[in-house]
């Protein structure tokens, strides 16, 4: 139903779902011009994938390992689990890729939050996440007397575990 016959001395009519309670939206997305349309919304899972150094040789998931986001509009918010039973042998700074979709290239770096981080060495501070713009990517920090550090293999063991939720914008 297409709200563009609003005059500004009413306001519209509101959306009846019926019996259903339901809005649908199609299974692709269609784009609208109109800044003010809501155009798309998803829900879904992802798969998270930890690498150190762009690598992820020999490193194995334990449970829960496990991810979902949810899509309005543009606003992306992605939730995941992940606990490790093998760190690897990769080494180098850890990413996380897999988001489910590429964040705006604007060059603003989206944060999260992290709600659980376990079996970490040599930690200090909060660790924190940071979405790259252009990308899927998540980087992970500690803040290290008020500076970021970005967290590497040297700081993770094979029983390391993040619980943590980003929320970004994309195209």
């Amino acid at each position: 139903m297409a709200l563009d016959n609003i005059t500004s001395n009413r306001l519209p009519t509101p959306i009846d779902t019926g019996s259903t309670g339901q809005i649908v939206f199609p299974s692709t997305q269609n784009p609208s011009a109109d800044v003010n349309t809501l155009d798309d919304y998803e829900e879904g899972t992802w798969t998270p994938v930890l690498t150190f150094g762009g690598d992820s040789t020999g490193i194995t998931y334990g449970s829960p390992t496990l991810a979902r986001y949810t899509k309005v509009g543009r606003k992306v918010t992605a939730s995941a689990v992940i606990t490790l039973s093998s760190k690897g042998t990769a080494t180098g700074n850890v990413q996380l890729t897999g988001l489910p979709f590429a964040a705006l290239n604007d060059q603003i770096f989206a944060s999260g939050s992290v709600g659980w981080a376990s079996g970490f060495s040599s930690v200090v501070g909060a660790v924190m996440t940071m979405v790259q713009p252009n990308s899927s990517k998540v980087n992970f920090y500690q803040s290290n007397n008020g500076a970021p550090a970005i967290l590497s293999n040297a700081n993770f063991s094979n029983t390391s575990s993040l619980y943590f939720t980003v929320t970004y914008e994309t195209t």
